[in-house]
């Protein structure tokens, strides 16, 4: 599922967003069910369709992530302050919820059937943990750089690669799927798309 209103995250067009960010997600269809997703090049990876909403986030945040990592650099006009504004923006309105459901929500279910003492696991909620601080710090810092917002970047590019390549997989293989669908009541609805 490409978007397609123009006006969507904060100024970028269309044209950018399939410009740049189809290289990181190829596409997003519906099918039966299930989403194909491709993340950097994987075509080949379904998502249950309780855990949808999740994705849809991820797509958001991956968005972001095109436009922090062009922060200071030829391809953008975005002032240091845009940028301030673009994540307190994301975080207050859906980054902050998004890992609330995973937290409060979807690890509790993975912990009822599979072992959450695991590296993937552990990663996820440090890569949560660093996020926080780096929008806490970009929230709260008078001066900023833009290698701040840069970083930011990089570290929820990786963070949405880890839960959709192998943190998604896991649960979706330990968790019977009517527990899943009854957690998706449970999630935040994304700004953007309402899902």
């Amino acid at each position: 599922m490409i978007w397609r209103r123009s006006s969507l995250y904060q100024g970028i067009t269309y044209k950018s967003i399939v410009g740049e960010v189809t290289s990181v997600i190829h596409h997003m269809v519906y099918n039966n069910n299930i989403v194909f997703i491709s993340i950097g090049g994987r075509k080949d990876m379904k998502r249950h369709e309780a855990l949808y909403p999740l994705s849809h986030h991820h797509h958001h945040a991956l968005v972001t992530a095109v436009e922090l990592k062009k922060a200071g650099t030829e391809k953008t006009e975005k002032s240091l302050q845009e940028y301030r504004r673009s994540v307190i923006d994301f975080w207050n309105q859906d980054g902050r919820g998004h890992f609330r459901d995973e937290e409060e929500v979807l690890l509790p279910l993975y912990a009822q059937y599979g072992n959450v003492d695991q590296e993937p696991i552990r990663k996820m909620l440090i890569q949560h943990a660093q996020i926080r601080g780096m929008v806490e710090q970009i929230r709260e810092q008078p001066r900023l750089t833009a290698e701040q917002f840069r970083e930011l970047g990089e570290l929820l590019d990786d963070h949405v690669r880890l839960e959709e390549r192998t943190i998604f997989p896991m649960i979706e293989e330990a968790v019977p799927k009517k527990l899943l669908y009854q957690a998706n009541g449970r999630f935040h609805r994304d700004s953007v798309s309402g899902r």
